[in-house]
């Protein structure tokens, strides 16, 4: 004769489910929403290091997705919701281009430029020293 019967299990699956509701319910949520603010400012003010604010975002998300990551494992949907299947978009046809410059939507904004070279630099003129005849004088 076992000592395991149905009431029992009932106790201890809701025993489960209010631990799951405590550690996953609004206390929770608010807590991990602090935490998460306090990292940031302590981020800002140089207080704290990038590892400590990895292993905290990461613990937010493995506590409250713990019970999509064991669905998963299992091969159940635990977590209530439907699953939705994706399907990728169709493939985009390129219609064929006229010139045959490919192309360029910054085709004005930069110019291309050679570099110049000694014999270019030498000969190529000064500019003209800046016109201040109108400029006013100080007193």
């Amino acid at each position: 004769m076992s000592n395991y019967n149905a009431e029992h299990a009932s106790v201890f699956t809701e025993a489960v489910a209010w631990v799951e509701r405590l550690v996953v319910g609004s206390i929770a949520t608010s807590v991990a929403v602090l935490a998460i603010a306090t990292l940031g400012a302590l981020l800002l003010t140089g207080r704290s290091d990038w590892r400590q604010a990895f292993r905290t975002i990461v613990g937010c998300f493995i506590v409250f997705g713990a019970s999509g990551i064991v669905g998963g494992l299992l091969g159940t949907n635990s977590s209530g919701a439907e699953s939705v299947s994706i399907t990728p978009p169709p493939p985009v046809t390129s219609e064929p281009r006229v010139s045959g410059r490919p192309y360029d939507p910054y085709a004005g904004a930069a110019l291309i430029r050679r570099p110049l070279s000694k014999e270019e630099l030498r000969s190529r003129p000064l500019d003209p020293p800046p016109d201040v005849s109108n400029l006013p004088t100080v007193k």
